[in-house]
């Protein structure tokens, strides 16, 4: 069964998750399914339970991939996941022999990215520096086709393509997916054919197949690798699967793994803890006295929009919440995603905010979807900026000046008795700031006054920077040329950027060329 629960603020939601834990875990050498949705998050939390019960130990956290893997394979070893890595090898040199010089039908959208032009005519030489990029372009689509594109996930009143993309790209009756009778796709024939090739064994052994018995004839290992959609479809029993799973502020996910969980739920335990950042916000149901809601209060509205991809939403206020109109779809359909899973079924813990800073007048406003504070409201004071730092908003021109602007701050929080061990800076795109930030927090030596210590706790667990940039060197060596994000991915390194003196305005200006 699954388990819901919503909570306005971040906190209360893990004290909840603290709480039902320590329900379940009665082993302590045997412990629930922790999933996080990163590593920061993870950490953020195994602070807060330190902090509330004073050890964790043994908690077993893995991702949402590894979950549902280990689910669907009960743990057998042998069976791996097929990723984008060998089925772009695989397709590089399918690519090679069959669309060669002698090749006769060769879709016209390949041959006019693929092959080297000889005045206005095609030379009938694949380019190679592009070859790379497509193939791996090809199979990153070909495994999100599957993930993305399920069966099972909307009903047949909401969209034809109820069944799922491999219904339609299924072995022997290959039909039009994208293309319809209005729309029709010259892409869809060409990348359904390289599909079948890949994955079907009708009129003989798939690309794949063949791939996969050379290694073994090879090596005598008997690794499978296969992909996620399909285990689930050969899944017969899911008895042996014992322990409870607790799904922490996971808010992206993708459409397949919605209906594996879904499956999952239906005879076993999921308790998912997810942060709604507006009282209401799963649907108009304007009844805030509610924490704990069930089918009957379903509102008629509810219903996944007939255009998947429509820019806009219906059915909200005018006077909606600015940051919620503009910036919420994604959450506002996540949240009506997980209603729908758990049929309406869930709880809800709210929290006030006492408008006393800009910070919490903003999260107020969110919370009761409003964009100012009425007559009826107790209006806060007017806080001045200058002493209010509770949300400040900078703008930089490069990632260097917002590093800068970053160790300005942290000197004033310093200076106003805040400690080192409760600050955390989080960045979406940390790699791009890895330079920036040992340029400017080294640049006093460690052993003076002004010394600022600081640690990446996000560093790759297997790969260093070094062996990254030596790693790039030697594919940049085997494929006898540089494509375009080989290159980009060797001048990112902040090991390649600190020893060449790269700055990342010449990486941003390089990127326009």
């Amino acid at each position: 069964m699954l388990h819901l629960k919503f909570a306005l603020n971040l906190e209360n939601l893990a004290d909840e998750m603290i709480d039902a834990l320590g329900k379940c875990w009665t082993d302590p050498f045997d412990s629930p399914i922790v999933i996080f949705p990163d590593p920061k998050i993870e950490q953020w939390f195994r602070l807060r339970y330190i902090a509330k019960c004073g050890v964790l130990a043994n908690l077993e956290i893995v991702t949402l991939d590894k979950f549902l893997f280990r689910y669907l394979t009960q743990g057998d070893t042998s069976k791996q996941k097929l990723t984008a890595d060998i089925l772009c090898n695989v397709l590089i040199a399918y690519l090679n022999e069959s669309y060669s010089a002698k090749s006769k039908s060769i879709p016209k959208e390949i041959k006019k990215y693929l092959y080297k032009k000889s005045g206005e005519s095609f030379s009938g030489e694949i380019d190679e520096s592009k070859l790379f990029d497509f193939a791996r372009t090809l199979a990153g689509l070909f495994l999100e086709y599957e993930t993305s594109r399920p069966g099972g996930f909307i009903s047949p009143l909401q969209n034809k393509h109820h069944e799922g993309l491999l219904a339609y790209w299924k072995e022997g009756e290959l039909r039009d997916f994208f293309s319809d009778k209005g729309r029709v796709l010259p892409k869809e024939k060409w990348q359904r054919d390289v599909y079948a090739q890949l994955f079907h064994n009708a009129g003989g052994k798939s690309l794949l197949t063949r791939v996969f018995e050379a290694t073994h004839k090879r090596t005598g290992s008997d690794t499978e690798y296969l992909t996620i959609p399909y285990l689930f479809s050969q899944q017969t029993d899911s008895s042996q699967w014992k322990k409870p799973v607790f799904i922490f502020s996971l808010s992206g996910m993708g459409q397949f793994y919605r209906v594996i969980l879904q499956r999952f739920a239906q005879e076993h335990d999921i308790f998912a803890f997810i942060q709604n950042p507006c009282m209401e916000f799963w649907e108009d149901v304007g009844n805030r006295a509610v924490t704990r809601w069930s089918k009957k209060d379903e509102p008629s509205r509810i219903a996944l929009p007939a255009v998947q991809d429509s820019a806009t939403e219906e059915g909200l206020a005018q006077n909606e919440n600015l940051l919620l109109k503009n910036w919420g779809r994604t959450g506002r359909e996540n949240i009506r995603l997980w209603c729908l899973a758990s049929d309406y079924t869930f709880d809800f813990v709210g929290y006030e905010y006492a408008p006393d800073s800009l910070l919490h007048q903003v999260q107020y406003l969110v919370s009761h979807r409003l964009n100012r504070f009425d007559d009826s409201e107790v209006a806060p004071e007017s806080i001045s900026p200058e002493f209010d730092r509770s949300l400040t908003l900078t703008a930089a021109p490069s990632s260097l000046r917002e590093v800068e602007n970053l160790h300005t701050q942290v000197c004033l929080l310093l200076k106003q008795g805040v400690r080192l061990d409760e600050m955390i800076v989080i960045a979406p795109e940390l790699d791009a700031y890895r330079t920036p930030i040992e340029q400017v927090f080294n640049a006093a030596p460690r052993d003076s006054e002004f010394y600022i210590p600081y640690a990446i706790t996000d560093y790759p667990e297997k790969d260093s920077l070094i062996g990254k940039a030596i790693a790039n060197l030697l594919d940049i060596h085997q494929q006898r040329s540089i494509s375009r994000p080989a290159f980009f991915d060797l001048v990112k390194n902040p090991v390649v950027q600190s020893t060449l003196q790269i700055t990342d305005s010449d990486v941003a200006a390089w990127e326009k060329w």
